[in-house]
């Protein structure tokens, strides 16, 4: 009975044998033809231990499952693992496929994927192979124990190939490829570095997106191009070389990069695309070469370190969202050939303080410095034509001046600028719509005859106090409508009267004066002549006073009544009314004051040059505008 069963079981397994080949075919693997290999499809290589038991064929890629699972060489199949020791020890294996396993080379796969046996990657030291197979139509690659992934051969590997994968810590790339698909390394949370080889030439979109552990890359000077999102939220990155060649910076391409402070733009570049450092929370600094002739939206929006970026003058627009939000920058030079400021471009640039911008800029858009609290003053050019509404919304700016050739004041454009305390509108403007000058601390605005619409909340009448205009214009008809002081500006005679300075060395004292006789007179008296100080409306509504201090021998002018009559209570001379403010605001005449000095401790300028030096360098403080003389 004993040897009839063994003569079953014999006869069992050389049957099993011979249908080993058919068996294989059924499941899709090719044989070679010198029949030393049988290969089998990598998808069902990555079966499990159990699949290796159950008499497919289909074997795990670990080599202590193959070693442990005597139910995969004894089961009769013919079709045991990759490892050489593994079919040495079956007595159950073919001689062809021991022969198959020699030099531990054979190969498992298709066109998807070829498995390797483990082997010792040379380059890794003790480093053991736990993965192979194709991944271009000439390109093959291997993962090591060390998590190291290395692709060979030639050309383009394949787009997705390796996304999402946590077991890659390393990729080295080697000579002969020349890109890898889109979308390749998605979101390998584990990935940290990247070498390239020379020859390669494209970094394909979303190439290493969401990589946020990637710190290192190494790109050849080969490259021709980087994709979109090629490194979004790579949040590790800090560095990284663009070659020189590079033409278009793509969209989107270091979104998010919020480690990386280190990038210089080849002058190759030509056009960097929609939000392509955007979110890089690390820069400080940008240099954007003179090549760029195109900017996209929100270039460096929400870059919360820049504080200094040079641009290029052969772009003609900041465009739409191009500093939102950059929180640290303090000063920007437009460069002359920019024609256009867009809507939102230094939105909430909360720490800007100096803009210049050049007389080649025509149009200004909405939001376009829209809460930019540190910006106090801001020089319009004359070329600008036309503002969007909100486009200094909550802006700090203490003065404003409207170029000629604006012709509206749209909705809501200085709303809550609650530094501005008066406001003069040009001759060309013709409108000026809601909410457009609705700030705290605007006690005055000189409207011309040229304004024949106003929108009712225009101004608000709880903190504008006067309006200066004309008789019979829509300014005095909206004035009386709205309860603010109006004050007709045809009633006053605005001859221009010139006013002299004097400055005596004994007491440092500077005096104003438009009487040619008391000038003539303290010249005498060892006060030098320092010419014209400005030029006064022979009358006006706004007149200012003289005041003088008979114990220190001081001259002091103000505009403001409560100060002239405070300081007479208190044992200083009033000497009346001694010339006129221009209500139009010519010519700004700015006051500085000296708490060191007993004598002379205010000073009254029309220089701007001289104020700056005077309260930057010289211990001044400075208390804001005087007066206006004529332009």
């Amino acid at each position: 009975m004993k040897k009839k069963w063994l003569a079953v079981v014999l006869s069992a397994a050389m049957a099993l044998s011979m249908q080993v080949p058919v068996m294989a075919e059924e499941a899709g693997a090719v044989s070679s033809s010198s029949a030393e290999e049988t290969v089998v499809p990598a998808s069902d290589a990555t079966g499990s231990d159990a699949d290796a038991a159950d008499g497919t064929g289909n074997n795990g890629s670990s080599q202590d499952a193959l070693n442990d699972s005597s139910d995969a060489t004894q089961d009769g199949s013919g079709n045991n693992g990759s490892s050489q020791d593994a079919l040495k020890d079956s007595p159950n294996a073919a001689p062809d496929e021991s022969a198959a396993s020699e030099g531990d080379t054979s190969e498992t796969g298709t066109s998807s994927g070829i498995r390797k046996a483990p082997a010792t990657n040379a380059a890794n030291g003790s480093a053991t192979i736990v993965e192979s197979g194709e991944c271009g139509p000439n390109a093959t690659y291997t993962i090591d124990s060390q998590g190291v992934l290395t692709i060979s051969g030639s050309g383009a590997s394949w787009s997705q190939t390796f996304m999402r994968r946590s077991d890659i810590k390393k990729l080295v790339v080697e000579e002969g490829i020349t890109t890898v698909g889109w979308e390749s390394f998605f979101e390998c949370p584990e990935l940290t570095e990247v070498i390239l080889p020379n020859g390669y030439t494209d970094i394909e979109a979303n190439a290493f997106q969401r990589c946020t552990k990637l710190k290192s890359i190494v790109v050849p000077d080969t490259v021709q191009n980087i994709g979109e999102s090629a490194f979004q939220g790579c949040t590790s990155l800090e560095k990284i070389h663009i070659p020189q060649g590079i033409t278009k910076i793509s969209k989107e391409v270091f979104d998010y990069c919020i480690n990386l402070d280190n990038i210089t733009i080849p002058d190759s570049v030509t056009s960097i695309e929609d939000d392509a450092f955007a979110d890089c929370n690390s820069i400080r600094e940008l240099c954007i070469p003179q090549s760029v002739t195109d900017l996209g939206m929100g270039v460096f929006r929400g870059c919360s370190s820049l504080k200094s970026i040079k641009l290029s003058k052969n772009a003609p627009v900041i465009t739409v969202n191009e500093f939102m939000d950059c929180h640290s920058l303090e000063y920007v030079e437009i460069p002359d050939g920019v024609t256009s400021i867009e809507h939102n471009a230094f939105y909430r640039c909360d720490s800007l303080k100096q803009i210049d911008i050049p007389d080649t800029v025509n149009h200004i858009g909405g939001s376009a410095f829209f809460g930019c609290t540190s910006m106090e003053s801001i020089t319009l050019p004359k070329s600008l034509n036309s503002i969007d509404g909100l486009a200094f919304c909550g802006s700090g700016l203490k003065s404003i001046t409207i170029p000629d050739n604006v012709t509206e004041i749209p909705n809501s454009c200085f709303l809550d600028c609650d530094n501005l305390t008066s406001v003069k509108i040009p001759t060309t403007v013709s409108s000026i719509e809601g909410g457009a000058f609705s700030c705290k601390n605007l006690q005055s605005i000189t409207i011309p005859a040229s304004v024949t619409v106003i929108g009712k909340w225009a101004f608000n009448p709880e903190y504008t106090k006067v309006i200066y205009g004309y008789t019979g214009t829509t300014a005095e008809s909206y004035a009386k409508s709205r309860g603010i002081q109006f004050v007709p500006l045809d009633k006053y005679d605005y001859t221009p009267v010139t006013l002299y300075r004097l400055y005596f060395p004994g007491t440092h004292e500077h005096l104003y004066t438009k009487d040619a006789n008391e000038r003539r007179v303290l010249l005498t008296r060892g006060w030098k002549d320092e010419g014209v100080a400005w030029k006064a409306p022979k009358t006006s509504p706004v007149p200012v006073y003289r005041l003088f201090n008979p114990y220190s021998t001081d001259h002091h002018y103000t505009k403001d009544l409560n100060e002239y009559n405070t300081l007479c209570k208190n044992g200083w001379r009033g000497e009346g009314v001694c010339w006129y403010s221009d209500p139009s605001e010519g010519v700004p005449v700015y006051r500085e004051f000296n708490r060191g000095l007993r004598v002379g401790a205010h000073n009254y300028t029309t220089d701007a040059y001289e104020n700056n030096v005077l309260t930057t360098q010289r211990g001044w403080n400075y208390e804001g505008i005087a007066w206006y003389g004529m332009k």
